[in-house]
């Protein structure tokens, strides 16, 4: 990894390819590695949004400026099934399975998920499509918060 900086500009350079490897063997280390090289370099800048919760939950979030909304996508990533023995049965040459695909057996739900954002304006979230109407908390520093109570294997936190 590379870091410089240049005026007011932070670049992080990354030779290698992390985003394969952390598909294929995730590894904290390697997450955290990318977390806070990105942090690094936004500096100042606030992310628009956080998430508290375990490692294996996934987030993504879209921001629809038309309709002055922010979609939080949270995907309860846990395997009961070895997700590691399943990467080794795909095939590189054409991506076929030389094995059965796993079937996941059980669903261990997530709770008390924090999410955190600091886009203005935010007055209303809910969790979908359970369509749970989630309390805001709003900080002094203009950012909401709120907490996604339980969460199986997926949800949307929209927030509006």
């Amino acid at each position: 990894m590379l870091a410089s900086a240049y005026g007011l500009g932070r670049a992080v350079y990354l030779p290698a390819g992390l985003d394969q490897a952390m598909f294929f063997y995730p590894n904290s280390y390697v997450g955290a590695m990318l977390v806070n090289a990105a942090k690094w370099a936004a500096g100042n800048s606030r992310a628009p949004l956080e998430v508290d919760g375990p490692l294996l939950l996934a987030v993504t979030y879209r921001r629809q400026p038309a309709q002055k909304r922010t979609i939080v996508h949270l995907l309860n990533d846990q395997s009961s099934y070895g997700r590691h023995s399943v990467y080794q049965k795909i095939r590189m040459q054409d991506n076929s399975l030389t094995g059965p695909w796993a079937v996941r057996r059980e669903v261990i739900s997530l709770h008390d998920i924090r999410v955190r954002c600091t886009v203005p304006g935010i007055t209303r979230a809910t969790q979908q499509p359970e369509n749970v109407d989630l309390p805001l908390k709003s900080s002094l520093d203009g950012s909401v918060e709120v907490v996604v109570p339980k969460l199986g294997i997926y949800s949307l936190v929209v927030l509006e």
